[in-house]
């Protein structure tokens, strides 16, 4: 495999020229708590994401969109607990399996604004519609667009843009009192990621579609608001790559992408929910292979009625949340230190992330 920097070299010497990175007793409890519960969930953060190589930027590379998108999607709030997205209830669902837990219709719309050390900006838009079918049945509608400006990589010369769309519909059923079993398909499920040199000459590309595939869940209620639950996701992916080299030609290849997701949530103390969750993404097409996989960790606490403070650890970096609900509406923010930096830092520099989502329920 080549890097991209063996690859920078290989190109002409103008490309080669280096780039520009550019009540109050209950809150004052809460303002003790919250502190304590960041230290312990960031110190705790154990990931195998850490022990990970970035990518090679053969034609694998082409699924590191899927690390900031529909694969891995949840809400803000679950995203502030550490990206939790299997086993947490809440106004929207990555899990399929709480369809059948539906009572009533709710929607919500989620931005993310990621910020890269080298410029890169990500920029996603997510969005889902959930509705009841029966007393035991129900499905969400799901839709995640995510794009970028144009921003400089750690390698000298080279700039980059990527961008996914991604629709899917779940369906969910309570098979007992207890269990749930949810399916899902995603109809579109295409990527493009494309490499300039400094001239803004395009020197190399990553396309992406989905054949066919199925996200599957199962979850079981264990108590009131605490589920144990997994998703498995398969698709089959068309992928076309031309290498920044001199003279290469487009490659066609098959990839297997799966991202599976195991994990549990419940009270763990008087207005205190936590989760825990361990999630592994891989794509693989004969040699070619990249895999990311970690723990995640997260807490949510209800200083007032209505108002929650939320921290966590993804695969190691520090989550941090707020949200506020009243009536049938709900407002939440999530931060990110890092977002899949053990994956990509290398190649695009560390990152910040704000999130901002509203949602209601009818």
């Amino acid at each position: 495999m080549h890097t991209l920097r063996q690859w920078s070299s290989a190109l002409p010497p103008y490309v080669r020229q280096s780039s520009q990175a550019g009540p109050a007793g209950r809150c004052c409890h809460a303002y003790l708590v919250f502190p304590l519960l960041v230290t312990l969930l960031v110190t705790s953060g154990v990931s195998s994401f850490a022990q990970q190589s970035p990518p090679d930027p053969g034609p694998e590379m082409y699924a590191v969109p899927h690390l900031f998108s529909l694969a891995t999607a949840t809400t803000a709030r679950q995203f502030g607990m550490g990206g939790v997205a299997t086993t947490v209830e809440d106004i929207g669902f990555a899990n399929p399996a709480f369809a059948g837990t539906l009572s009533q219709s709710q929607a919500g719309l989620r931005h993310s604004s990621t910020q890269f050390g080298e410029g890169l900006k990500l920029r996603g838009t997510h969005a889902w519609y959930s509705l009841p079918l029966g007393m035991e049945e129900g499905m969400q509608l799901v839709g995640l667009r995510l794009d970028s400006n144009r921003g400089g990589l750690t390698a000298p010369g080279l700039e980059i843009e990527t961008e996914e769309s991604d629709v899917a519909v779940h369906y969910g059923r309570r098979l007992a009192d207890r269990w749930m079993l949810g399916v899902g398909v995603a109809p579109i499920l295409e990527t493009t990621t494309r490499l300039f040199d400094p001239a803004g000459n395009e020197v190399a590309s990553w396309d992406s579609k989905a054949d066919w595939g199925l996200r599957v869940g199962v979850l079981h209620r264990h108590d009131h608001d605490g589920y144990a639950g997994l998703v498995f996701d398969y698709y089959r992916e068309s992928v076309c790559f031309r290498p920044p080299l001199p003279g290469a030609s487009t490659e066609s290849l098959r990839f297997n992408s799966t991202t599976f997701g195991i994990g549990a949530s419940g009270r763990v103390g008087e207005g205190l929910l936590g989760a825990i969750e361990w999630m592994q993404l891989r794509s693989a097409s004969g040699d070619h292979r990249t895999d990311a996989e970690g723990l995640h960790l997260g807490l949510e606490y209800e200083f007032e009625r209505g108002l929650h403070m939320r921290a966590g650890s993804r695969a190691g970096a520090m989550t941090l949340g707020a949200g506020y609900s009243r009536d049938d509406w709900v407002v939440n923010y999530a931060f990110i230190d890092g977002w899949n930096d053990n994956e990509v830092g290398e190649l695009l520099g560390g990152s910040d992330t704000h999130q901002l989502e509203v949602g209601r329920y009818w």
